[in-house]
């Protein structure tokens, strides 16, 4: 094994923040080299998509974001999401088209039991119901949702009124 692939299975926190030349083939060989230990992922800004299944695992994420990746699709997420682990306690898809459509989520394979925090700032897809639905079918406990901006704080905001 070549050394910096070796030293690399150590790395516990990836960012690859506006890395715009990245892509996601890119992302994907350098996840099956150095992914296996890691705790936290940020791919914001990033400009990839994830449209078939991913080769490799990420059992010990727990915070994943991917805010302001315009690319992403349900079907992205539900591809990324299926190789994380249990341990996720933290995700953003914060001003992203990602609307967690019930349809697109059927093929989640996990649960996220340990999932206290999302994001979903500025995020007009998504509607309530869907979001309620992802959330029944990971069994999330979320601490936290971040939802200004979007059309849940909306949602929110019509059912206080009344």
């Amino acid at each position: 094994l070549n050394p910096a692939i070796k030293h690399s299975q150590t790395l516990k926190k990836m960012g690859f923040m506006s890395c715009k030349k990245l892509t996601s083939s890119g992302i994907i060989r350098i996840l099956e080299w150095s992914g296996a230990n890691l705790t936290s992922l940020d791919l914001s800004y990033l400009d990839v998509t994830f449209s078939k299944p991913l080769p490799f695992t990420l059992i010990h994420l727990e915070e994943l974001d991917l805010s302001n990746c315009n690319s992403m699709t349900d079907n992205s997420v539900v591809n990324m999401l299926n190789v994380v682990g249990e341990k996720l306690f933290k995700f953003n898809i914060s001003n992203t088209e990602i609307g967690l459509d019930c349809t697109e989520m059927s093929g989640l394979k996990v649960r996220f039991p340990s999932l206290l925090q999302l994001s979903v700032l500025f995020n007009v897809t998504i509607r309530e119901h869907d979001l309620f639905s992802f959330l029944n079918r990971v069994g999330a406990s979320l601490k936290r949702l971040d939802t200004m901006g979007s059309n849940l704080d909306r949602c929110y905001l019509q059912r206080r009124k009344t």
